[in-house]
C-alpha cells in the first residue's frame, strides 16, 4: 500500500516534468490528504458522502494561493489509478490557475482546456498510467470496488480457506454450494470454513479476499504475485479458528 509521503512525491515530480517543463506553469504547493479527518474534513466535507463507497476517486481546490488534493484512501492499494487520479486533479489546479485566473474554488466540470491538457499528459504518461478521462473507467471502478469489499470485511462470516497443493491456503468469501462440490473435483487438498463467532483483530487481520474466478486460476496455474501478496496476510490458524468443509483423502502410496 503506498502513503501519503508518496502521494506528495508524485506531485512534486508531476509538478516538474509536466506543468513547468511542458506547460511552462509551475504549480504552487500542494497539501495532499488521504482521510477524511481534520482539516481534510473541513475543506472538502461538501463534496465528500457519509458512505465510503459513494466518494469520488479524487478532489481538488485551490485556496489562498494554496492548493489541496483529497485521494480516496482506496486508491492507495494501486499505484496506476492512484498516480493518474493525483495528476487528474493537479490539471483541475491547473485549469484553474490559468483559465480562471485562480478565482474558482471548486472544479466544475471537464472544459476545454482540462481536456486538451489531458489528452496532452496522456500522449507523454499515457504507456504508464492509462487513459486519463474525464470520469473513472470501468477497469478502475471494477479495481475500486473490488479494493472497497477488501476494507469494508469487518467479520469473517461466511470466510472460507482453500488449500492449495502447494500448501497455500487462499482466502475467499461467500462460497456457494455449488461452488464447494465444484472445487472437490479440483486439484486442492482442502476446504476449511473459518468458525462462527472469529472476528478480525486490527493486528491478525485477513486484509484480502480473493475472487472465484482468481481462485480457479490459482488452483490451475499456482500463485502469482498478487495472490502471494494475499496469501501472506493471512493469520487463521487452521483446526483452532476453522472446520472442515472438505479434506481430500489420501490414499496409502500417494
Amino acid at each position: 500500500m503506498f502513503t501519503n509521503d508518496y502521494c506528495q512525491y508524485v506531485y512534486d515530480y508531476l509538478n516538474k516534468d509536466f506543468f513547468q517543463k511542458e506547460l511552462g506553469v509551475k504549480l504552487g504547493k500542494c497539501t495532499i490528504f488521504t482521510n477524511k479527518k481534520g482539516d481534510a474534513k473541513e475543506i472538502f466535507s461538501a463534496n465528500l458522502s457519509g458512505a465510503r463507497e459513494d466518494d469520488p476517486f479524487g478532489l481538488s481546490i485551490t485556496l489562498l494561493g494554496h492548493n489541496y488534493i483529497w485521494i480516496n484512501p482506496l486508491l492507495l492499494n494501486n499505484k496506476k489509478i492512484l498516480v493518474n487520479t493525483i495528476l487528474h486533479e493537479m490539471i483541475h489546479l491547473y485549469v484553474n490557475a490559468v483559465g480562471n485566473n485562480g478565482s474558482r474554488r471548486y472544479r466544475q466540470g471537464h472544459g476545454k482546456l482540462w481536456t486538451q491538457t489531458a489528452k496532452y499528459a496522456q500522449s507523454l504518461y499515457g504507456q504508464d498510467l492509462g487513459n486519463i478521462e474525464q470520469f473513472a473507467t470501468k477497469d478502475e471502478i471494477q479495481k475500486y470496488n473490488h479494493y472497497y469489499g477488501i476494507r469494508t470485511t469487518k467479520s469473517l462470516v461466511n470466510a472460507y480457506l482453500v488449500k492449495l497443493t502447494s500448501g497455500d491456503l487462499v482466502p475467499i468469501k461467500d462460497l456457494t454450494p455449488e461452488q464447494i462440490v465444484e472445487l472437490q473435483g479440483m486439484n486442492i487438498i482442502g476446504i476449511f470454513q473459518v468458525k462462527p463467532g472469529i472476528q478480525q483483530e486490527p493486528s491478525k487481520r485477513v486484509t484480502k479476499f480473493i475472487d472465484w474466478d482468481t481462485l480457479v486460476d490459482c488452483i490451475e496455474n499456482g500463485i502469482d504475485y498478487d495472490t502471494e501478496s494475499v496469501c501472506g496476510h493471512l493469520r487463521i490458524k487452521i483446526g483452532e479458528d476453522t472446520d472442515v468443509v472438505w479434506l481430500r483423502i489420501r490414499r496409502r502410496g500417494q
